[in-house]
């Protein structure tokens, strides 16, 4: 092992120290990201009540986010390649911050699905933005391991993994 200068040492470390904080920070984000999306389950029946809606408008709120998240992963993939994952992943959170707090001011279907829309699009940027992150601060050895199973997601995709026979 070659030396190291006393300088170079405590860089090291404190490389290794900020890239483990960078990791919380993200898995924080990553717990908001899904107790965002996830709070309109919990809403619902209250929402049902007080605003007349039907499960089928319930149901069109959840669609309207999925599709809207889905379609921006690319788009948001490319944003982080372009104008750097700081400056994507901090517009992001802004962004589904605020979708979510309209969520609670707005009272009709339309404006509903405006705001799970939003929302959708906001989020979109959280896992690109992470894997960018990640593979900046982590070897790629550590890189891989901490988006498969550092980063939180619904308990059935990391069972699916366990039962897929894909080695990849």
């Amino acid at each position: 092992m070659p030396f190291l200068s006393p300088k170079a040492e405590h860089s090291l470390q404190a490389r290794h120290n900020v890239r483990w904080t960078v990791v919380v920070w993200l898995l924080i984000g990553g717990i908001i990201n899904y107790l965002d999306r996830a709070n309109l389950s919990i809403a619902a029946p209250e929402m049902m009540k007080e605003l007349g809606l039907s499960k089928t408008d319930i149901g069109l709120l959840g669609t309207v986010f999925s599709w809207s998240y889905a379609l921006m992963q690319l788009p948001s993939g490319w944003l982080v390649d372009r104008f750097g994952a700081k400056k994507v992943y901090s517009i992001a959170v802004i962004w589904w911050s605020l979708a979510t707090m309209m969520t609670g001011a707005v009272s009709k279907l339309s404006s509903l699905i405006g705001t799970r829309l939003l929302l959708g699009i906001g989020e979109a940027p959280c896992f690109p933005t992470a894997a960018k992150i990640t593979s900046y601060w982590f070897p790629k050895k550590n890189a891989a391991w901490l988006q498969g199973f550092g980063t939180p997601r619904p308990n059935g995709v990391r069972r699916l993994r366990r039962q897929s026979s894909c080695s990849c």
